[in-house]
């Protein structure tokens, strides 16, 4: 089943679609997925478990996935406990696929594509050839703070590095005059800032993220980066479902 909704990055928290067994939700830029310890909770959960609907005996009353604080998006739920565990599981092992677009400009990569030397990326990055890339990488973080991460190579044996981690990347729109790339990145296996860090790594800063893209040529208070489709198997009835924000790309290179 194909789920489509239009909607406005300026919009409030929002329920898109909700059966007896899954929930789908909207949540909006410079807000928490799950409840935070304050005083002045606006989380994407406390507003979920404010509905009828939801189930608040399970964990994070059921979300099963996490948007960064800076992210707007699609992030899927469940109402019982039988359709957060198959739900769960199926994130485990990668059944879930998440889709995200961002507008990005150009610096120098530190991370290069299997198939291309240094130089070539670069060329690549500079022209207006259409080009996919699949990147399989371990993630670390920077500092102490734990607030950004890096790549390193698969073959890396840093003892504080993750597992790997596969993201796909494909280059969507290029503005020549104004050097920016329209991209879409899938990944169905997450970890914190993966999409946003491999993207900087590669050469590809999103425009407006402040933690991942200092030099930002272009200044906007609001990340061009969003998550905008999930596709997974309904835990009732088992069929494919694919949930999709459909005007999402609107705005990203104006």
């Amino acid at each position: 089943m194909q789920l489509k909704f239009k909607l406005d990055r300026d919009k409030e928290p929002s329920i898109l679609y909700h059966d007896d067994d899954i929930v789908v939700l909207y949540k909006p830029h410079e807000m928490h997925t799950v409840m935070q310890s304050t005083e002045n909770d606006k989380s994407l959960e406390l507003f979920w478990r404010s509905s009828q609907f939801s189930n608040k005996n399970l964990p994070d009353t059921g979300l099963v996935q996490r948007l960064d604080y800076v992210t707007a998006g699609v992030i899927l739920g469940a109402c019982t406990q039988e359709s957060y565990d198959y739900l769960v599981e199926s994130s485990k092992n990668m059944r879930i696929k998440k889709e995200y677009i961002a507008a990005c400009e150009y610096i120098d990569p530190y991370f290069i594509p299997e198939k291309y030397t240094l130089q070539e990326w670069r060329d690549v990055l500079r022209s207006n050839r259409q080009w996919s890339v699949c990147l399989e990488a371990r993630f670390v973080y920077r500092e102490r703070g734990r607030t950004s991460v890096r790549l390193l190579p698969v073959s890396s044996r840093s003892k504080h590095a993750s597992l790997p981690y596969r993201t796909e990347i494909s280059l969507v729109q290029y503005d020549q005059r104004r050097a920016l790339h329209l991209v879409r990145a899938i990944i169905t296996k997450g970890y914190r800032h993966q999409v946003r860090a491999t993207l900087q790594a590669i050469g590809l800063p999103i425009i407006g993220d402040k933690l991942y893209n200092n030099a930002c040529q272009i200044e906007d208070s609001v990340i061009h980066f969003r998550a905008v489709s999930l596709s997974f198997l309904h835990p009732g009835n088992r069929s494919w479902y694919e949930c999709t924000w459909s005007n999402a790309w609107s705005g990203l290179l104006a």
